[in-house]
């Protein structure tokens, strides 16, 4: 909590030959009209969670919208604000470009307390190099571990 925010920049280009138009959107805004007849019912837990991301601005997007001329690019940019901690933060984002696909985006985060520290693993699995049962001495084999709190 209290740390700098933590920063990502993706670069959407047009590879196409006509200009496109993109929007990104919050789950918050991507609710469906519901007849006034209808019940909603009641937020699930996730949809609350959503909520408390987006108002309190834990992840941003910017630009959230924009148009790309044949072979543009822009940079856009995902932040994450360690203002509360918690554990997994999960947001569902939709990329929509305009006349053509939709792409959902999920950002996940989580913010430590302090005192916390924890490893940082790139891939969730890490293989290593066979080796015959029955050897005198095994090879040393390396797996990469990042502390990003430190």
């Amino acid at each position: 909590v209290g740390s700098e925010p933590s920063v990502v920049h993706v670069l959407l280009s047009n590879g196409g030959g006509l200009p496109v138009d993109f929007e990104l959107k919050y789950p918050t805004e991507m609710e469906l009209e519901v007849e006034h007849w209808a019940d909603k019912g009641e937020p699930t837990a996730e949809e609350l969670k959503h909520h408390l991301i987006v108002d309190r601005r834990i992840f941003t997007v910017f630009p959230r919208s924009g148009k790309l001329g044949v072979g543009e690019s822009v940079r856009v940019e995902f932040t994450l604000n360690h203002t509360r901690v918690d554990p997994r933060y999960d947001l569902p984002i939709l990329l929509n470009v305009a006349l053509g696909k939709q792409l959902v985006l999920r950002l996940v985060g989580r913010t430590l307390a302090e005192p916390e520290r924890t490893l940082f693993l790139p891939h969730a699995t890490h293989p290593l190099e066979a080796v015959p049962v029955g050897l005198a001495e095994a090879p040393v084999q390396f797996v990469p571990l990042r502390n990003y709190c430190a």
